[in-house]
């Protein structure tokens, strides 16, 4: 079945429908958007780079 018939049969751009859809794909960039907002807010929040001090530790740079 291929995507265009998937989305026929769902009748909507927004349901979650596994697969190589481009539902999922537009469910992969609004959690990816969302995941940047919080990794930002985050940042902001506690005053440095949660990604960098993590990245530093694994690297044993700290």
């Amino acid at each position: 079945m291929d995507s265009a018939a998937v989305a026929q049969y769902y009748d909507t751009t927004n349901d979650w429908i596994p697969g190589w859809t481009e539902q999922a794909e537009r469910w992969n960039g609004r959690l990816a958007m969302l995941g940047l907002v919080i990794s930002i807010g985050m940042e902001a929040a506690l005053g440095h780079s949660v990604f960098a001090s993590t990245l530093a530790q694994w690297l044993g740079l700290q």
